[in-house]
């Protein structure tokens, strides 16, 4: 495939492919993704009672602790974001698979709440940032133009993907071997993925010769400089003067406090309408591979349908499911609600991103989903708390799902007001 044309020597991909090399960086995404998983809450809480029973802590309590550790991430976001603008996801991903690794180690041989709550920061909050989030998004959103979509999603659907394959084996490993096991296992996976993301990653197509997409363009005559593809976009503070930013980071912060919270309750709140630890299992790994399916379906439709509309039925379909997960009594209906829910609301998860894309351009989106990006891991720090509240102050968490029905209404709202901004007036501006 033809790369920039230009009078200087281009470097090239680390490795030579019959395809784009774009989809090696995918692949290495998805791997980052999959560490990131680890800290997953529809993971965590197949041994948040577990944990509970053995150090001797109340819901509150370890509430807390992944509230605490989720609002680190949420701190530190905005800082990724200038990172991965400037020196691309090689100079994050391995750093953050090393970090994962040893506070997953930690965390295995935690016998206080304060160790706890230190390692959870770095695996909840500091290590999926480097790995998943802006740093992820913002590297396919330079590495991919056309095919944006479809890359996004496959990318996103690693996360529930992996979940839904581990999700019964720590379920095993924590009835077997005790929760402590299930860390240490993922200590050593994390350290393993650390190495290909150091050797394979770049930080867009140009810096080896190549244009987004895979796109041919025509050589350069001797002479004439580079003519790179159309990029540019906002700046982070023009983003930041317009409506549009703020109503999709408050959409954001709704939609996934009630996505997350809604999941992370699962265990607790279907172990209290009599179902068994395996069933609800069962049903968390069936809500993970049906939101990993969905998330590559949604991204491929993001392609062919403006993305604004798409985030607006994923909010309209996790008011229903939720309102139903509140009444739901029967296994079989559980099952068809969480597949439901994970079918439909988690599209979110491809498509909010794509939003900022189609509104920003790429030259800045680093940054300008690093302010965004805060909201959603506020929304999912919080989840955790909500229901240890609502359950210590209730004794049940019926009045939790409604108020997460609410949360929808509210998201829906600002997505519906959040329309594309005009673009800056500036000769040399061209979206990306």
């Amino acid at each position: 495939m033809t790369g920039l044309g230009s009078g200087r020597a281009l470097r090239r991909p680390p490795i030579t492919t019959p395809f784009f090399y774009g989809w090696v960086i995918v692949a290495m995404l998805m791997l980052a993704t999959c560490i990131a998983a680890f800290s997953s809450q529809n993971i965590t809480s197949l041994m948040v009672q577990p944990i509970i029973a053995d150090m001797g802590w109340n819901r509150t309590e370890m509430a807390a602790a992944l509230t605490i550790a989720g609002l680190v991430g949420a701190l530190a976001a905005p800082l990724a974001g200038f990172v991965v603008d400037r020196y691309g996801a090689r100079g994050l991903m391995p750093i953050g698979a090393l970090l994962m690794s040893g506070a997953l180690l930690l965390l295995s041989n935690t016998t206080t709440l304060a160790e706890f709550l230190l390692a959870y920061m770095v695996v909840r909050g500091i290590g999926p940032l480097t790995m998943s989030g802006p740093v992820s998004q913002a590297t396919i959103v330079n590495w991919f133009l056309k095919k944006r979509g479809r890359a996004t999603g496959i990318t996103s659907m690693t996360w529930q993907l992996f979940v839904s394959i581990f999700a019964p084996i720590a379920g095993v490993l924590v009835q077997t071997r005790g929760w402590r096991s299930v860390f240490s296992t993922l200590s050593i996976a994390a350290l393993a993925g650390a190495v290909p993301m150091a050797l394979l990653l770049r930080r867009r197509p140009e810096d080896v010769g190549l244009l987004p997409d895979g796109e041919r363009a025509a050589p350069a005559r001797p002479g004439e400089a580079d003519h790179r593809p159309a990029s540019g976009g906002f700046t982070l503070r023009e983003a930041m003067r317009t409506r549009a930013l703020w109503l999709v980071a408050i959409a954001q912060f709704f939609g996934t406090t009630a996505a997350q919270a809604s999941s992370f309750h699962w265990v607790p709140h279907f172990s209290q309408a009599g179902f068994d630890f395996v069933t609800v299992a069962g049903m968390i790994s069936a809500y993970t591979l049906a939101s990993a399916f969905s998330t590559g379906v949604w991204g491929f439709l993001a392609e062919r349908y403006p993305e604004r509309t798409l985030a607006l039925i994923t909010a309209v379909c996790g008011f229903i499911l939720v309102l139903v997960t509140s009444v739901v009594t029967i296994p079989m209906l559980a099952y068809v609600t969480v597949v439901l829910f994970g079918l439909t609301s988690r599209g979110e998860n491809a498509v909010y991103g794509l939003i900022l894309a189609r509104y920003y351009g790429r030259d800045h989106f680093g940054k300008i989903t690093g302010i965004v990006q805060p909201f959603g891991v506020i929304g999912a720090a919080l989840a955790p708390l909500w229901g240890g509240l609502a359950f210590d102050s209730t004794g049940h968490y019926q009045v939790l799902y409604w108020a997460l029905a609410g949360a929808y209404v509210v998201a829906f709202t600002g997505l519906l007001f959040a329309k594309q901004p005009t673009q800056p007036e500036r000769s040399t501006l061209r979206a990306g």
